[in-house]
């Protein structure tokens, strides 16, 4: 099951590629079910699979009687808040090149972050980055890890300069599936100002996430200060 899941990101990553850079990008209409799985060499059920997960997203539609439309407007929309995304790969998207700076992690006790994960007794690893857009402080993030779940500790502060979902992988033998966020904005106060360089009182994008597993387990909590000042946010709602 797990190779079956992971061609299928593969070749729907394929597919998102080709539709906004390849064989697809100037195409209105993305062509019959049987001759997309004889371009890519893969199944009619896989080719449904995937599809099913870009019409989800948004960057098609499929009309019965139709076909599948190709959304253009969508599929050039750099950042989209409703799609995970890794922190350099968002910056990557709003044309400015990503870094990490300020690095730290501890060991804490935080009974309101436990409370929000609906955990009970439980220490965390705590690891904060500040990620930059060329020269600029672009978001500050601080995320937690229940230390029960860490398998290797083995690690250092060159661990926590790649994405926290790799951690996961690879120290707790764990994937986030989907996460839950609550989106509030917000004024800088003093620590947050001065870490994304802005002054107190400027408006921040905040977002408090919590990941689970594909057992819907929570696994990371994570607390995310956005600056806005390279990368700007769209959010893609489908009428159900």
């Amino acid at each position: 099951m797990s190779n079956k899941i992971s061609q299928m990101e593969r070749v729907t990553s394929l597919l998102l590629q080709d539709l906004r850079y390849g064989r697809y990008a100037n195409a209105t209409m993305l062509p019959a079910e049987v001759d997309i799985a004889a371009e890519y060499s893969i199944s009619r059920t896989m080719v449904r699979d995937c599809l099913a997960v870009l019409d989800r997203e948004g960057f098609i539609t499929r009309k019965h009687g139709i076909g599948t439309i190709i959304n253009h407007d969508v599929l050039s929309i750099p950042v989209r808040i409703d799609l995970e995304q890794e922190f350099g790969d968002m910056v990557k998207a709003a044309g400015c090149q990503p870094s990490v700076h300020n690095v730290s992690y501890q060991e804490i006790n935080a009974p309101d972050i436990a409370a929000k994960m609906h955990l009970e007794n439980t220490k965390f690893l705590a690891v904060e980055r500040t990620i930059y857009a060329d020269d600029n402080p672009e978001i500050y993030c601080t995320d937690h890890i229940p230390i029960s779940l860490v398998l290797n500790h083995d690690y250092d502060l060159s661990t926590f300069s790649a994405p926290i979902f790799s951690f996961l992988q690879t120290h707790c033998k764990k994937k986030v599936s989907f996460e839950l966020s609550n989106i509030s904005a917000i004024s800088a106060d003093n620590k947050t100002g001065a870490i994304l360089h802005v002054e107190s009182g400027y408006p921040l994008l905040h977002l408090e996430e919590v990941g689970h597993d594909a057992l819907n387990q929570p696994i990371l909590f994570s607390s995310e200060y956005y600056a806005d000042k390279k990368i700007h946010h769209v959010i893609f709602r489908k009428k159900i």
